[in-house]
Order: structure tokens, then C-alpha cells, then sequence
């Protein structure tokens, strides 16, 4: 669909209204009273960007009237950033255009513009703004918050202030984190390095329209991307190690094809009981909005160590009861009997 300039679309408007009515919607449009802002809120439960630390986004704007038979392009990718005063502001004013429908579209990439060589890119199909092959892999690993508010109208009453486009931003990423515990006797300790996610879907698209993703894949064979925990070597023995948030592309996949990999290591009283690498496989489900906290016990049968166990049961010869007892009739050899 074409987006036609506004500044165009303002003069035939006034064209087609005539002389004086042009001059009361150029006084009305040009109020500063009558200038279009914004307030902003991120979706409870957030998951990095939080309403104290959220202080950019980049907003896209369309309006039409019934004068004209396409839309009018009011923002384009335009930042709109939050000053010490809480307000959110932008560079060269828009204003509301009587009788125009509004919608508006944004995004904010942890308080980052989308970058087209690293994270994605952005564009408007029609009036609705995609997501455009967005990457969350090992080199991009950040928040990312989309809102919209469509068919936005403002009706100019004197001596009053149109209420600002309140934008309702949510977390349209998956976070993932990983927390190890051990389940090995006392004695042991038990330490994990080296994780990785391996094998999961690095790229899609998010439609505006629905607020969902499409064309979720791999951008190579096996992406992969190292998860920090606490320490390079991380001692789980008597509390949980857990990893840094991941931020991954929605998806519920269908076969057990992605992976996590970790290094184990064991020792007791100090010296090495085991040293190798464990490979994970299952089926994610991750939504967006979710912060997802998976828990992994480590135990010998998951590291390829078992314990030594015992059985014990009483066995007699061939038919002996089930306690061991052959049953058997005395003969009493030799018995003598005495009376007194």
C-alpha cells in the first residue's frame, strides 16, 4: 500500500476544505495543545527491560481520512526517548489531523535500534510493522519489547490536552536459563563448566499483525552459543549453580534435536572420580514473554558413573524353600527309648 508524505496529504486536505477552513485546521492541527505523545508501560513479569531501566524505543505511525484513499506516513523508525522527568519525547512535532485513524507501531531492542547486519531488520507492510529476520544468537543476545496501539483518534476540545498513545510493550523473546544441582553422596564435589545450547532456531520474523512469529529456523548448521555461570568452573555440591539468562526466538520445536552440553567434574577427598562432557537432548517449548528456568540434577547415572550397589538373598540346594530351608524327614537311626 502507498504511504503518501504528510505534508502533501495536509495541503490537499486543506485544498479540498476551502480557505476557511483551512485556517481552523491549521491552527488546530498546529496547537501545541494538539501535539501527539507518547506514555509507555513494559508487561508485567518483565524479563530484562524493566519500567525503571526502559528509556528508548522507535516508533512508526499511519493515519488516514476519508479525503484520501491511502495512508499518511507520520513516523518512520523515529526514536522517542525518556528524560529525568519520566516524559517521553521525540524531534519535530506531529499532530493529531482531525478525522484521522491512527496506528501506531513500535519497537525497542533493550534500548537499541535494530542493527540490518546483526539483529534484523524492520518495514512497514501497508500499515502494520514486521520484524524482519531478527537474530537472537551467541552474537545478539538482548531484550526485545514490541507494542501497538491501532485505530487511535483525538477529538479537540478547547482548553484540553489529547491524550498521549499509551504504548503496552511486551517481551516478544523467550528466556532460557539452566540450574545444576548435584544429588551425589556427601563426600563428593561436583563442579560444572563449559555449557552450551547447541542445535536451537536463531532466526524469524515477527508479524505486527497477529504478534507472532513466523519462519523460525536455523541460520546455520548447529548454531550454538556458550551460557556464563558464575564462575568459569562452578561447584554445585551444596547449592545450585545457575547460568545468565539466554534470550531465543519462540518456538515450539518437535523432535528432541536441540541440545545442552556441560562439563562435569568429579572428585572425592581430592582426587579425580570423573572428568567428561554430557550431551542433553529434548523438545523445547518456548512462548514468548516466559522466563523459563530448567533444573538439571547430576547424579552418577546421568554422568556415566554408577554407584556400586549390592543384593543379597539366603539360597539353599535345589529345592529349598523361599528362605533357603531344604525340608527334609528325620530316620532317626539308632534311637533308643528308655522307661524309668
Amino acid at each position: 500500500m502507498k504511504l503518501i508524505n504528510p505534508l502533501l496529504a495536509l495541503a490537499a486536505l486543506t485544498a479540498l476544505t476551502g480557505c476557511t477552513s483551512s485556517d481552523v485546521i491549521d491552527d488546530v492541527t498546529h496547537s501545541p495543545a494538539n501535539r501527539i505523545g507518547f506514555n509507555t508501560t513494559v508487561s508485567v513479569g518483565s524479563r530484562a527491560v524493566t519500567n525503571a531501566s526502559f528509556n528508548k524505543f522507535f516508533v512508526f505511525a499511519t493515519y488516514t481520512v476519508p479525503t484520501q484513499t491511502g495512508p499518511v506516513n507520520v513516523f518512520y523508525n523515529e526514536l522517542v526517548s525518556k528524560g529525568t522527568d519520566g516524559k517521553w519525547t521525540y524531534d519535530g512535532d506531529r499532530y493529531w489531523i482531525p478525522e484521522g485513524s491512527y496506528d501506531f507501531y513500535a519497537y525497542s531492542c533493550e534500548n537499541e535500534e535494530l542493527d540490518a547486519n546483526v539483529t534484523g531488520t524492520h518495514a512497514l507492510n501497508g500499515r502494520v510493522l514486521n520484524l524482519n529476520s531478527v537474530r537472537s544468537d551467541a552474537n545478539h543476545q538482548h531484550d526485545l519489547l514490541f507494542a501497538k496501539v491501532t485505530g487511535q483518534t483525538r477529538t479537540q476540545v478547547a482548553g484540553q490536552t489529547p491524550a498521549p498513545v499509551a504504548f503496552k510493550f511486551a517481551h516478544i523473546l523467550a528466556r532460557v536459563r539452566f540450574s545444576f544441582r548435584s544429588s551425589f553422596p556427601e563426600g563428593y564435589k561436583v563442579s560444572v563448566s563449559n555449557v552450551r545450547l547447541d542445535n536451537f532456531r536463531d532466526v524469524g520474523t515477527f508479524k505486527g499483525e497477529t504478534e507472532t512469529w513466523e519462519d523460525v529456523d536455523r541460520s546455520t548448521t548447529g548454531p550454538q552459543m556458550t551460557l556464563r555461570l558464575p564462575s568459569t568452573s562452578t561447584d554445585i555440591t551444596s547449592a545450585p549453580g545457575q547460568t545468565e539468562p539466554c534470550y531465543v526466538i519462540p518456538f515450539s520445536y518437535a523432535q528432541a534435536n536441540v541440545r545442552l552440553i556441560f562439563d562435569v567434574n568429579v572428585t572425592k577427598n581430592g582426587e579425580a572420580v570423573l572428568g567428561r562432557t554430557i550431551t542433553a537432548s529434548w523438545i523445547p517449548v518456548w512462548k514468548a514473554g516466559h522466563s523459563i528456568n530448567n533444573e538439571i540434577t547430576i547424579n552418577g547415572g546421568r554422568t556415566g558413573l554408577d554407584k556400586i550397589s549390592f543384593t543379597a538373598s539366603i539360597v539353599g540346594a535345589t529345592g529349598s524353600d523361599a528362605d533357603g530351608w531344604n525340608e527334609d524327614t528325620g530316620t532317626l537311626n539308632g534311637l533308643q527309648f528308655s522307661t524309668n
